[in-house]
């Protein structure tokens, strides 16, 4: 007894102190410090106090392995067990400091293969050793237990060093034996640092390897482990805590694993993910759950209960070059991962499907980002109040999957998305609902194709949508539903001014079937419509400056000729317009221009693009204050070819708002008058035919302005063609052309009609005169007198009273005309009739008349001139030939008459009498006869230097106004 308490008391603390160092030294080259080791040989127990393993490097403080104190106690009863048998093993303050090198390898096993020496025979034993089957001692623990304990790792394996503390640990395992079935009771806690814990309880055994019970680890730093997973994702975890519960069973039996979970939750909270080449995260998640779940590796299968993700924070940037942001890290991941191609036949092995379901997904209270950089400007979408779910999921995918989306964009109201989804094959039936989506959110992305600025207005949606995806016909679907625009205003940016906008805008119902594309809508309602047509100081027309130009100087490429495929079907019963208006402005004229329609009420019914007959028109508004406009008539624009059959009539316009364009094309301003326009357009085939009627009542014309685009015409004049008696100007203007021409231009078409009338009336004012008389010009435009004579003969007073009837009518006409006289044949034929006056030759024979010619002569000139006459007249004669007494007598009697003219005394204001005579007669005939008024009537200066056509002369008249 005594040999064997200096044995146990003495003894072996020394040899087992010897042995741990000369071991730790031999296998890792580590020095061994131990206060002190007690061996109680009658109690079969053992004690080392404070033990540290130390590594020989200089300045190293820290002990791979090092503990306080452990005690084992040892029972006899191991003879009746037939195991080694403990009653209690207890290690406090363990600690364990592993420190992990960049190759990845751990102090520890460097320090094996730096002293490992193995001789050719001991190699030779460990085969012999290797080839007989090991088996597991017989061990049996009544408890066991490890109190405060801590563990600290160091990796510089990743390129940084990353620290891993575990303080303190504590376990507790109880009746745990190697060779019987039943295992122990064991209960393991950790603290991982700050609200990091594990917690592990239940049974475990080894013969056969078996263990159940539950764990619960909280609050575990996941992003802490991120280098070790980061070479596998080219994103980033910034933070998240994990935390892990569930019941569990394994077993290893017959080379066969098998594990089972029940009751399993995985919660991740506050997580942050991010790019790495960004300092911000880009989603923000605060509590992923995922469980119950139950989990079963034999049967293959995974049930999830719920996986309910709340508060997602999603930041989405659409980058200058178009492209996300995130996807550019992702992209050069991709290129940079090596191939995962499989080339051996085991690739291409079948393995039995793993069942796997979901119930359900449910998002809450979550947002969305969305920066745009790619636009000018930067454009923002904010999505607000994101909760959606998805149930029913399967690894068939060919059920029906109740989903249900609901969110706000910006100050939207709530919009939802339900409905069930079918994955395989596709198939969809939904609900849509949006609620005032307000419609300036695309703001930046119109601006970058037209200079409209959207100030008002939102967009809702509600309706049923259905979409199936068939191998040979493609998506195929319907939706029906009714879509509202309302509070809608717009600004044309160039201008600065209101362009387009309307109170509400609304169709419903509206049906869509993609295949074929057919377009039904009941109705499409306008309520308070609004337009704003200008023409800026520069002559352009504000919509043509809408469009942005690109700056791209690149040529356009060919397109591919492609498949056209067909136009798509389109029906809508009617268009309505309720209180619009409309606003026409010309900022070129000076004064500025302004006028705009109020009251525009109608419709359009019948809009067909399958139908051939045309939609009927009728719309009525008011222009300015009393004035009326309205649009009736026929229109298919959905034809081959276009059809129209329009009537536009614009009632009691006031002129005096168009005095700009009087001014500016007239010269003159508009004093006052009013405006009625007929106008009618016939397209068919291509052709046009327009009947036009303009009617200007009491129009009148102010001062005169200077103006540089003013036509060159007597437009007073033109008036006064036009206008009755009554004040009224009515005329007609038809326009034709075709369409199909290039140099056809429908724009100004009544412009230029008016034009054409005026410019032909005030050229051939006669000509339009006779037209209206249904006369001709040369019968109204002048008299034609017989040389002398101041009569005219009932045709030529007939044609004045026409003429007289025509200025009546036309009060505002005055008439012009100039008398025209041939001072030398008229002279001549005045001295004619003054020579047959006198003479008086009516009753007298033939020499009764020469000898009163004789006797005149020679009263006049003298006997001694009247003899040398005949003697000349004698000389004159042949003297080859007789002279014929009756031939030479009339020879005398014409020559004497000619002589005698001559003389007659005819002075130059016989000629003007003449003229005043024939003015008096025309004057007569149309101021005295027909009633013209006096003012309308003007002679002008005779003119003494006519030019006889024939035996006549013509008075001509021409045509001014007052």
């Amino acid at each position: 007894m005594a040999l064997y308490a200096l044995f146990g008391f003495l003894l072996l603390p020394k040899l087992l102190n010897n042995t741990i160092r000369d071991q730790v030294h031999s296998h890792l080259g580590w020095q061994t410090e131990i206060e002190k080791i007690e061996v109680n040989p009658f109690l079969l127990t053992l004690t080392i106090n404070h033990l540290a393993i130390k590594e020989n490097t200089v300045g190293d403080t820290d002990s791979p392995l090092s503990f306080s104190r452990f005690h084992a106690d040892f029972e006899l009863r191991s003879l009746i067990e037939g195991a080694f048998t403990f009653k209690n093993v207890e290690l406090t303050d363990p600690s364990f400091s592993v420190l992990i090198n960049p190759n990845g390898s751990t102090n520890i096993q460097q320090a094996l293969i730096k002293n490992q020496q193995v001789t050719s025979k001991k190699e030779e034993i460990i085969e012999t050793d290797n080839e007989t089957p090991s088996v597991m001692p017989k061990l049996l623990f009544d408890n066991i237990n490890v109190v405060n304990g801590s563990l600290i790792a160091k990796d510089h394996s990743h390129g940084e060093l990353i620290t891993h503390k575990i303080n303190p640990i504590s376990f507790q395992l109880k009746a745990f034996s190697t060779y019987v079935e039943q295992g122990g009771e064991y209960q393991l806690q950790l603290a991982l640092g700050d609200k990091q814990s594990l917690q592990w309880k239940g049974n475990i055994a080894v013969a056969p390897i078996a263990s159940s019970g539950s764990f619960n680890i909280k609050g575990i730093r996941l992003h802490r482990f991120w280098p070790y997973i980061k070479q596998f994702s080219p994103y980033e975890l910034r933070h998240s805590n994990v935390d892990l519960a569930a019941n569990y069973a394994l077993s290893f039996i017959d080379n066969q694993f098998q594990l089972t979970l029940n009751q399993a939750f995985v919660t991740f909270n506050d997580s942050q993910i991010a790019d790495p080449q960004n300092s911000d995260h880009f989603v923000d998640i605060k509590k992923i759950k995922v469980g119950p779940t139950e989990f079963n590796l034999v049967e293959q299968f995974v049930a999830i209960r719920n996986i309910e993700i709340d508060n997602i924070g999603l930041d989405l940037v659409r980058g200058k070059n178009g492209e996300l942001e995130l996807l550019q890290s992702l992209t050069a991941f991709t290129n940079s991962a090596p191939s995962t191609t499989e080339t051996s036949d085991t690739a291409e092995e079948k393995t039995s499907p793993f069942l796997w379901s979901i119930d359900n997904i449910n998002i809450n209270n979550s947002t969305l980002q969305i920066t745009d950089k790619a636009v000018t400007g930067v454009a923002s979408i904010k999505l607000h109040d994101i909760n959606a779910s998805l149930s029913a999921l399967n690894q068939s995918l060919s059920n029906k999957q109740p989903f249900s989306l609901s969110y706000k964009i910006e100050s939207s109201q709530q919009n939802n998305f339900s409905g069930e989804l079918i994955a395989q094959p596709f198939s969809l039936d939904s609900n849509i609902k949006l609620a005032q989506i307000p419609i300036n959110i695309i703001q930046p992305y119109l601006a970058e194709a037209a200079n409209i600025s959207i100030k008002s207005g939102h967009l809702s949606l509600d309706g049923n949508s259905k979409l199936a995806l068939d191998a040979s016909k493609g998506l195929m679907g319907t939706f029906d539903g009714q879509i509202d625009i309302a509070e809608f205003d717009s600004e044309d940016t160039v201008n600065n001014r209101r362009l387009l906008g309307w109170k509400k805008l609304s169709v419903t119902p509206i049906k869509i079937n993609l295949s074929p594309l057919t377009i039904n809508i009941n109705e499409i309602a306008l309520d308070k419509p609004y337009s704003r047509l200008i023409i800026t100081e520069d002559r352009k027309v504000n919509f043509s400056q809408l469009m942005v130009e690109s700056s791209s100087n690149s040529k356009p490429e060919k397109k591919s000729e492609a498949v056209t495929s067909p136009s798509p079907e389109i029906e809508i019963a009617k268009i309505s317009f309720k209180d619009g208006d409309a606003y026409f402005a010309d900022l070129s004229l000076i004064p500025q221009f302004g006028t705009s329609i109020q009251q525009l009420n109608g419709a359009i019914k019948g809009l067909s693009s399958s139908k051939k007959q045309a939609a009927d028109v009728n719309i009525n508004g008011s222009v300015e204050e009393y004035g009326k406009v309205a649009v009736q008539g026929e229109i298919n624009p959905f034809s081959d070819q276009l059809y129209t059959d329009m009537s536009v009539t614009f009632d009691k316009i006031e002129l005096t708002t168009l005095t700009p364009y009087a001014g500016r094309y007239a010269g003159y301003v508009i004093d006052k008058g009013k405006l009625t326009l007929d106008l009618n357009y016939k397209i068919s085939d291509g052709l046009l035919d327009g009947k036009n009627r303009l009617i200007l009542d009491q129009f009148e014309l102010g001062e005169q302005v200077e103006s540089k685009e003013s036509v060159d015409l007597p437009i007073k004049l033109a008036l006064a063609l036009f206008k009755d008696s009554k004040g009224v100007i009515d005329i007609s203007l038809p326009t034709k052309g075709d369409l199909n021409s290039p140099d056809f231009e429908i724009g100004g078409l009544v412009m230029k009609a008016l034009t054409n009338v005026i410019t032909k009336a005030v050229t051939s004012p006669f000509s339009l005169l006779a037209s209206l008389a249904g006369g001709d010009e040369q019968s109204l435009n002048s008299v034609a007198f017989e040389l002398g004579s101041a009569s005219i003969n009932n045709e030529q007073k007939n044609n004045l009273k026409t003429l007289a009837s025509l200025l009546v009518e036309r009060p505002e006409l005055i008439l012009e005309l100039r008398v025209n006289v041939d001072s030398k044949q008229e002279k001549l034929k005045l001295q004619q009739q003054a020579l047959a006056k006198q003479l008086d030759l009516s009753n007298k024979d033939e020499q009764q008349q020469l000898n009163a010619m004789e006797s005149l002569y020679s009263d006049k000139k003298g006997e001694k001139a009247l003899k040398t006459l005949k003697q000349q007249l004698l000389a004159a004669q042949d003297e080859q030939q007789k002279v014929d007494e009756k031939q030479f007598q009339q020879q005398y009697q014409q020559v004497l008459s000619d002589q005698l003219v001559i003389l007659q005394p005819i002075e130059t204001l016989q000629l003007s009498e003449l003229a005043q005579q024939r003015i008096s007669i025309i004057k007569n005939e149309l101021i005295t006869i027909n009633k013209v008024d006096n003012q309308q009537v003007f002679a002008l200066q005779p003119s003494l230097t006519g030019s006889a056509e024939g035996s006549v002369i013509n008075t001509i008249f021409s045509l001014t106004s007052k």
